[in-house]
């Protein structure tokens, strides 16, 4: 999946992209690889893990492209501290979610 993502941004000179595509390569990347070896080999249940994982990677990749682009576009400007809400709003998140998961099950 590295190879791929340099390949492209060799080819059409994108090698700025380079701040949001590492989510193509480790959650993408993996999702790709479970979603294919499920497709070949395994059970549906690991096709579906392979492609929620592919759409997690995908989901970081744009929300870092966006945050990205939101910091670069407002750097300087009077706008900067709203700027930076969208990144704090992904680390609350992620917060979040960690500690969620952190916390034990319910009963079932």
């Amino acid at each position: 999946m590295a190879g791929l993502v340099l390949a492209v941004q060799n080819v059409f000179n994108l090698f700025a992209t380079a701040t949001y595509t590492w989510a193509l390569v480790a959650p993408g990347g993996v999702g790709l690889g479970l979603w294919l070896q499920a497709w070949s080999t395994s059970p549906p249940a690991c096709a579906s893990t392979g492609a929620q994982t592919l759409g997690a990677g995908f989901i970081c990749s744009c929300s870092a492209r966006s945050s990205s682009r939101a910091s670069r576009t407002s750097a300087g400007s009077a706008s900067a501290p709203r700027a930076a809400v969208l990144p704090l709003l992904f680390i609350v998140v992620g917060i979040v979610v960690m500690a969620r998961r952190s916390l034990p099950s319910p009963a079932r």
